[in-house]
């Protein structure tokens, strides 16, 4: 009697891991990509970004989008992560829109605009912020 009864709790016991693995099976799908927008702007003699430092998921994908309201073309430089996008210049009374896609470790990341610190760009101060890749993925 006492091996049947092992062998029934041994087949309930299996029975529930495999149900608990097809369960979270299924659910191990990819997280959405973080969206996140920046706009450019022109202030006085600068331009600047709205926002210029972003809290980011680290390890998952973030997408950021880029609506330049400005004449100048700019880039989203991140030297440590190996990233550098052109964001093109509006035309006429338009707004032009770059994206970006990357998976940023934790940790903090300085990001500038190339353009903004040489002599093409007469601003008084460079684009730039921070991205903190911080959120739990």
């Amino acid at each position: 009697m006492i091996r049947p009864l092992k062998l029934l709790t041994f087949a309930a016991v299996l029975a529930y891991a495999l149900v608990g693995t097809a369960a979270t099976a299924g659910s191990t799908r990819a997280a959405a990509p973080m969206r996140v927008t920046v706009n450019v702007f022109a202030v006085g003699n600068d331009e600047s970004t709205e926002p210029a430092n972003l809290a980011v998921r680290a390890g998952g994908t973030v997408q950021i989008t880029f609506r330049n309201h400005t004449h100048m073309f700019h880039t989203f430089t991140i030297k440590a992560l190996g990233i550098s996008v052109l964001i093109r210049p509006a035309q006429g009374t338009g707004v032009q829109t770059t994206s970006v896609s990357f998976v940023a470790p934790y940790g903090v990341y300085e990001w500038r605009c190339m353009f903004c610190d040489t002599a093409t760009h007469p601003h008084t101060h460079a684009m730039k912020g921070k991205v903190y890749a911080i959120i739990n993925a």
